[in-house]
């Protein structure tokens, strides 16, 4: 018999400095122009997605997060890039992951996605979009 409900997910609560906060953000270990401590995360995102699904949780949303200090990464295409690859290594584990984009909002760093134009506003959210596997 499986699971009562078909989403299983989880909250991954970006708002606190948690250990795959950066990663989820597009951020390397110390800043967003930080490749190589990007990349040297995904081991763990890799691990965590592992917990998930041995815990038969399918789905992970988070929080995307924005400041004026680093306003150039927040919808670039290098986040946009390491965003995607993480969406896509989780749907190899079978989780959809899905991030949440106030309309509006300055709580705790929060993306805010009226600052936008909308051609890049719509870009973002494809790369974000989460499609559950068949």
């Amino acid at each position: 018999m499986g699971p009562k409900w078909p989403i299983r997910g989880w909250h991954y609560h970006t708002e606190h400095p948690l250990e795959l906060t950066n990663f989820l953000n597009g951020w390397g270990t110390i800043s967003p122009d930080d490749q190589a401590g990007w990349e040297a995360m995904m081991p763990e995102w890799h691990m965590f997605l592992e917990w998930l699904v041995a815990n038969r949780q399918n789905a992970i949303e988070f929080l995307l997060l924005a400041a004026d200090e680093w306003q150039s990464f927040v919808a670039s295409p290098v986040r946009q890039n390491r965003l995607a690859q993480i969406n896509s290594v989780a749907l190899q584990w079978g989780v959809a992951v899905a991030s949440d984009v106030p309309i509006a909002g300055v709580l705790l760093l929060s993306f805010v996605a009226f600052v936008l134009n909308y051609s890049t506003l719509i870009a973002f959210l494809y790369v974000l979009s989460a499609i559950m596997p068949p």
